[in-house]
């Protein structure tokens, strides 16, 4: 009886110190949420599962959003030199340091973020930021055009 104790004991040491370097798994976001109810929110839902899914969908989307912040910073650019402000204080301080400084630091940020959004690509929140920043940036994209329409 005395040895049934001490492997029982023993065994219960060895669990205890195994467990200690477990990583517990990190749900996605994808394997508890259904489709969307409605109709725009499941061919959002759709949308964000075949990011998942599928990397060359998810590269295409970084691609446009790195490109429209090209172009954002080079309509910017062009308005700053017409006499506009800049509405974005960050970008108003780098802008102020030189239009090189502005560029150097933006495209930085660029590559940081896409490489950090690949990365980060079989999470839900990770796809929508992507999804939103690259809508935020085409409607940002569509202002500028905006004003070199009305304001040459």
């Amino acid at each position: 009886m005395a040895s049934a104790n001490t492997d029982m004991e023993r065994r219960a040491a060895e669990r205890r110190r195994r467990r200690r370097f477990v990583v517990r798994e990190r749900r996605s976001g994808f394997d508890r949420r259904g489709p969307g109810s409605s109709a725009i929110g499941g061919a959002f839902d759709r949308m964000l599962r075949a990011m998942a899914d599928n990397d060359r969908i998810l590269l295409l989307v970084l691609a446009h959003l790195a490109v429209l912040n090209v172009l954002d910073l080079l309509f910017t650019r062009r308005a700053l030199g017409l006499g506009a402000v800049e509405a974005n204080p960050i970008m108003a301080v780098l802008f102020a340091a030189g239009p090189a400084v502005a560029a150097l630091m933006k495209l930085e940020m660029v590559i940081i973020g896409g490489f950090v959004l690949w990365k980060l690509r079989r999470y839900r929140r990770a796809l929508q930021f992507a999804t939103f920043a690259t809508a935020g940036y085409a409607a940002l994209f569509g202002y500028h055009l905006f004003l070199v329409a009305r304001f040459g």
